[in-house]
């Protein structure tokens, strides 16, 4: 990455870091849905083994926490300091939160059993420096979990892009490109250097700076040497992550082409870091 690159990023990362530290109304919201012990979080607990050292990579305003402490010993980082604010009322002796950067974990090597990450890599500025963490705190052996929307379909672009999506040679670009990518499996990330939050009111996901490829992700983690042990299936999870009617079916008939098999998928996967 060029250095005029890398401080662009650096500026869009602070930039949503000071919006992330004072949204009450942002995780408020978020909370109303995550409190529920939906499908995603239920299968979620199915992979975390009895008794194990859990790190939560983004853990928002806690509720991750208030699922998993029952049967593991519970880390959740956070930036915000209003989320983690929010987090401490479901500390407990198996469950607590600590203030830090996803980018430079204050972790030692090799200490957590599991690493997860719920609605946080699609807000990522860099998932490459991220994701080489979370391997870095895991232990050999050890499952990392990522969960989130996904924008499998190139003709699809996250809420953060619906200002330029207004724009017909925006959309021709940006969807040549990612069909291209896709095609391929390029095991790139495609980024969105300026997100609609920048330019207003906070609408839901306007805010994401990663429009999130299942097939492209998993090929940059088995690129990694990571062995995927489970991808979700969009049926298998909750249905309001989905399309409704005609374009469902659509969707649906296209993932019986290799490319296109996650073009209905939500992102749920979870790998599995090699024993050296």
């Amino acid at each position: 990455m060029s250095d005029k690159s890398t401080t662009e990023t650096n500026d869009l990362k602070q930039q949503l870091f000071g919006f992330w530290d004072q949204a009450a109304e942002y995780y408020q919201l978020a909370r109303q849905y995550n409190m529920e012990a939906t499908p995603e979080r239920q299968r979620m607990r199915g992979f975390i083994p009895k008794g194990s050292a859990v790190l939560d990579v983004g853990s928002g305003a806690g509720e991750n926490g208030f699922h998993i402490r029952d049967v593991a010993n519970y880390t959740g980082l956070e930036y915000s300091s209003t989320a983690i604010e929010m987090a401490r009322e479901f500390e407990s002796p198996t469950c607590r939160y600590l203030q830090g950067d996803a980018e430079n974990m204050p972790f030692e090597d090799a200490s957590f059993d599991v690493v997860l990450s719920t609605h946080v890599i699609e807000h990522l500025t860099n998932p490459q420096r991220v994701i080489d963490e979370m391997l870095r705190v895991l232990k050999p052996g050890g499952r990392l979990m990522i969960i989130g929307p996904a924008w499998e379909w190139p003709l699809q672009s996250p809420p953060s892009c619906k200002q330029r999506s207004k724009s017909l040679w925006w959309r021709i670009r940006w969807s040549t490109g990612r069909f291209w990518r896709l095609l391929v499996n390029d095991p790139g990330f495609d980024m969105i250097e300026n997100p609609d939050i920048l330019e207003g009111a906070y609408e839901e996901d306007n805010d994401t700076t990663y429009a999130v490829s299942v097939r492209r992700l998993l090929r940059y983690l088995e690129n990694l040497g990571l062995e995927p042990e489970y991808v979700q299936r969009f049926a298998d999870v909750a249905d309001e992550w989905g399309h409704r009617g005609p374009f469902r079916w659509f969707m649906q008939t296209l993932t019986l082409f290799p490319p296109f098999r996650y073009v209905h998928a939500c992102l749920f996967i979870v790998v599995k870091k090699p024993v050296l």
